[in-house]
This record gives C-alpha cells, structure tokens and sequence, in this order.
C-alpha cells in the first residue's frame, strides 16, 4: 500500500513577497518610459495577491492592481478630452499620480512596511 499524504503548499517566505513587490513597482516605473511593463506588474500583482494575505505585502499588491487600473481609466479619459484642453490637465494629473503611487510604494516596500 503506498501512503498518500496530502500536502499543502509552502507560501512563500517575507523575502520572496518583498523582492516580488519591489519587481513589481520597478516595472511601474519602468512602464513609465515604455508604457507596456505596467502589464506585466498587474500580473504578477494578481498572481502574487493570494500569497500575501495578511502581511504588509497585500496592501502593496493591491496599490498595483488600483493604480494599474485608475491609470489606465485616467490616460483613456485625458486622451478623449485632449481636444477640449482639458485633457492636457487630467493627462499630467495621471502622470503625476502615477509617479507618486509607484515611488510611494518602492520606497515603502524596500523598507518593508505595508503601503497605506
């Protein structure tokens, strides 16, 4: 008789949760210049979300999920309006929030505590 354990799998450690979220806010930044690794750090941030429940990593994912999508609400809004003139103001206000939610939260990582 062969004995089957059921075995559950080992969550990740504080190290690997923290070097996950730094990646993530270096490919915001990095989406920044290139516009498309933003994609890539809303991926990993889903993945990852389930992992970190209940450290101070789960706020973090969850600032890269929200900024990811409110950017994207922002860009899309400020882009449709830019022949009004308005869309000039909203555009650097998205650029500007952005740039403030990615640096907050790097800074914030590295020095491992939860974003909010």
């Amino acid at each position: 008789m062969t004995d089957t354990q059921t075995s559950t799998p080992a969550l990740p450690s504080q190290e690997t949760l923290r070097t996950t979220t730094i990646l993530g806010y270096a490919l915001m930044l990095a989406a920044f210049f290139n516009g498309l690794t933003a994609i890539a750090a809303v991926v990993i941030a889903y993945i990852k979300r389930a992992d970190a429940r209940g450290t101070v990593y789960e706020s973090h994912y969850a600032n890269i999920i929200e900024t990811f999508w409110m950017t994207l609400v922002l860009f899309i809004l400020g882009a449709a309006t830019v022949f009004i003139g308005v869309g000039f103001l909203i555009l650097l206000g998205t650029f500007v929030f952005y740039l403030y939610r990615s640096i907050k939260g790097i800074i914030r990582a590295i020095d491992d505590r939860a974003y909010a």
